[in-house]
């Protein structure tokens, strides 16, 4: 669902090659391949910002987010406080209340990186 959104988002917005060229960043500076995004947000919001700058970047949370929630079939409405890890969260929280399933999806698509990080972390010791 966030993969999907923020795919279909970035090469709507943006085309097909700069969607593969953020992606490619993305290998590159911080090791997550494109389906592992969901899991690591942060790392993806930190590069949206350094490579299109603060601005720029909200206006692709709140696009990538648009299309998520409507994926979700939820009301959208934009907050220019919010990242896109805040609208997913939020997101999540609304579908807990409606729509339990589905919030499970989505919440096993980005609860991943924390135990990614876990491993990680244990396996440095």
């Amino acid at each position: 669902m966030v993969f999907k959104s923020t795919d279909d988002t970035l090469a709507g917005v943006l085309g097909f090659n700069v969607r593969d060229s953020i992606y490619l960043a993305l290998l590159t500076k911080f090791s997550v391949t494109r389906e592992e995004l969901p899991k690591h947000l942060d790392k993806f919001e930190m590069l949206l910002e350094n490579i299109s700058g603060p601005r720029a970047a909200k206006v692709l949370y709140r696009a990538i987010a648009k299309r998520l929630y409507s994926e979700l079939k939820l009301t959208f409405v934009a907050d220019p406080k919010l990242g896109l890890r805040e609208y997913v969260e939020q997101a999540k929280s609304r579908l807990l209340k409606t729509n339990p399933r589905t919030a499970e999806k989505l919440d096993t698509e980005i609860r991943a990186r924390n135990e990614s990080k876990a491993s990680e972390d244990e396996g440095c010791n």
